[in-house]
């Protein structure tokens, strides 16, 4: 009888000690199988589909990494994934409002397509994950993970355009259909005017600058969080061979602010030991054409002068002159026509600020941006993070109608913040599944060493 007790009290153990264990695994820091699917679709498709279109007529092309996107949105949402921010979504529907109403006012020369396109785009940043556990560190990881893979490819095709030449190294433009891709981006870039040697655009990115910006967004994730040096060098090389400055930009920002947060050395010794490897391979590299950029500011004719300082001016010669375009703007899709019909006398770009300002004015512009900010910002899991892709956002290009890159934006930040947990998630009904067959089977352990001790006796 004490034999028989004895081995029920050591199986009950194990078997308790198993479950213990089944639900440690629970609550792992794991995201659940379909959050975790639709977040690698739609980051993947984000890198690998964002030169590719959807035509819809000889002149209309869609985004295929926005529609892909858009279709991982839909399914999280019929799934119940996501749940409505109240506090983001009350400011969007007032900051919409007013841009309605510059609309109206402008109808003439808005265009309407454009307007509607901007709502489908904004309407993302107004969910947020209802099962969040993990998710965000699982994103981040996917992508790393991608980008180094973006990155060892962008390595491999700068080099090998000296072996098989330009045109092989870029498939895409080589070899795919002209109307399966996105027009009006400058893909293919050479080192310097009339030079043979092409800048490295990673094969799946728009342009050169896309690489650098991506590569850039991956060293700051990568730094604040596992800090792998071989990763961070492979990425710095990536951005050096994209000889574009934006890249390099976004880090000098916000890798000093890490480094600071952190207060750890061994950041101050990867950056340097960074820095060190571009040095030395400075003149194999041929970084001048990249240093050299930094005289760019004062070129009315140059792209540096175009990113930054054209869209000041801008805003002197369409907005504050006029009290309409002030008020209400020149009307949605209008900065196009501002630039291609205005014969100004400086090369010109529509950062997302300026493109706001000019076709919604600027109360559209305070009421946008700060939606914008409440929907990255509020309940942000990394505020460095947030930061940067709101930079990212707001001055590196004209990104204010870019499905893809807020696809992106939504994965990496805002659908992560300020979690919100059901009262019945898949986890705390397998736990109450669980925790009836525990008080059965599981005897209180006094009760078992006294019938042993009875039988004993």
């Amino acid at each position: 009888m004490a034999n028989q007790l004895t081995q029920r009290a050591a199986s009950s153990v194990a078997w308790r000690s198993g479950a213990a264990m089944r639900l440690r695994s629970r609550r792992s820091l794991s995201p659940d199988s379909v959050t975790a699917s639709c977040l690698a679709v739609m980051i993947g498709a984000c890198i690998f589909l964002q030169r590719m279109a959807v035509p819809l007529s000889e002149t209309a092309q869609v985004p295929a990494a926005f529609v892909v996107g858009y279709g991982v949105f839909l399914i999280l949402l019929f799934r119940s994934r996501l749940v409505i921010d109240t506090s983001v979504t009350a400011l969007f529907f007032v900051a919409m409002s007013v841009m309605t109403v510059s609309v109206v006012v402008s109808d003439a020369t808005s265009s309407l397509s454009s307007f509607t396109y901007l709502l489908s785009i904004y309407v993302l940043y107004l969910f947020r994950l209802k099962y969040a556990r993990g998710a965000f560190q699982y994103a981040l990881n996917i992508f790393l993970k991608l980008m180094l893979f973006c990155a060892l490819l962008g390595i491999a095709q700068f080099l090998l355009q000296f072996v098989v030449g330009w045109e092989t190294v870029f498939p895409l433009d080589t070899y795919l259909p002209s109307n399966f891709l996105l027009v009006n981006y400058n893909t293919i870039i050479p080192l310097e005017y009339e030079s043979e040697v092409m800048k490295a655009n990673g094969v799946f990115f728009l342009e050169p600058s896309f690489f650098s910006q991506f590569l850039g967004l991956a060293v700051l994730i990568e730094t604040f969080g596992k800090r792998r040096p071989i990763r961070l060098a492979i990425y710095g090389v990536a951005i050096m061979m994209s000889y574009s400055g934006t890249g390099l930009m976004l880090v000098a920002l916000f890798l000093p602010w890490i480094i600071l947060k952190r207060g750890n050395a061994g950041v101050l010794i990867a950056g340097a030991a960074i820095a060190l490897v571009v040095a030395l391979a400075g003149g194999a590299l041929d970084l001048s054409a990249l240093t050299n950029r930094v005289g760019e500011f004062g070129s009315t004719e140059s792209s540096g002068f175009a990113r930054f300082i054209s869209p000041y001016l801008l805003m002197r010669d369409f907005v504050i002159q006029s009290p309409s375009a002030l008020l209400f703007g020149l009307g949605s899709g209008a900065i196009d026509k501002v630039m291609a019909d205005a014969f100004l006398p400086y090369l010109a770009h529509d950062p997302t600020w300026i493109k706001v300002a000019l076709e919604y004015g600027v109360p559209a512009l305070a009421l946008f941006m700060s939606f914008v900010a409440m929907a990255i910002f509020h309940g942000t899991r990394n505020k460095v993070l947030s930061w940067a892709v709101f930079c990212f956002y707001l001055f590196l290009g004209g990104y204010l109608l870019n499905g893809a890159l807020h696809c992106l934006f939504v994965a990496l930040t805002a659908w992560h913040n300020r979690p919100v947990y059901a009262r019945r998630t898949a986890f705390a009904r397998h736990r109450r599944r669980l925790q009836p067959i525990h008080r059965r089977a599981v005897r209180r352990p006094a009760s078992l060493s006294t019938d042993i001790r009875r039988a004993s006796a």
